[in-house]
């Protein structure tokens, strides 16, 4: 017992321990919301960040909707909506493929939005992908220009690949008891 709780602590700093920790914590029964949080939580831990936001589809794969983050936001208006297509994130759902910018607010794709309460900075983010359906986004900013290497988009790739299904099926199972907010 003792040497294994030991050899947890000294790994758990490590990505390669962040992820195996999550990918435990994943095993056992989550509210949705806490799942998110959990996962949002343990990607900022990974990447050395504050801010890691999760954003989801709506049924109609129109809209990524603000559900989780950890951190604090970086619009006044902290749940607008982006539209698939529409910026880094909604390239990213449109082409379910990982972004990372050394400033984002150079990259063609950025789209300035009123109420920014600063710079994004460096931008990491990759498509939460569930079998053959994507789920929305997972992103995390830093505000030092070119804090993020492919080494952190590789990483946030295997936890968003870990953290999908376990998403989806939490999703589906929410969605079926909570006819209201569904």
């Amino acid at each position: 017992g003792r040497m294994a709780a030991a050899r947890e602590k000294s790994s758990a700093d490590t990505p390669l321990g962040v992820l195996t920790q999550l990918t435990r914590e994943l095993q056992r029964a989550h509210a949705f919301a806490d799942l998110l949080q959990l996962i949002a939580e343990r990607c900022a831990l990974l990447l050395g960040t504050q801010r890691v936001s999760i954003r989801l589809l709506d049924p109609s794969g129109t809209r990524l909707l603000a559900v989780c983050r950890a951190g604090s936001p970086l619009h006044l208006n902290p749940n607008e909506e982006f539209k698939t297509g529409e910026g880094l994130l909604g390239w990213i759902v449109d082409q379910g493929e990982p972004i990372l910018c050394a400033d984002a607010e150079e990259d063609a794709r950025f789209a300035p939005r009123p109420g920014m309460k600063e710079r994004l900075g460096a931008f990491v983010g990759v498509p939460l992908i569930a079998g053959d359906t994507t789920l929305g986004v997972i992103s995390a900013s830093k505000p030092e220009q070119g804090a993020f290497s492919d080494e952190h988009c590789e990483l946030l790739t295997l936890l968003a690949g870990v953290a999908a299904p376990h998403i989806e099926i939490a999703r589906r199972d929410f969605v079926v008891r909570d006819p209201l907010t569904g």
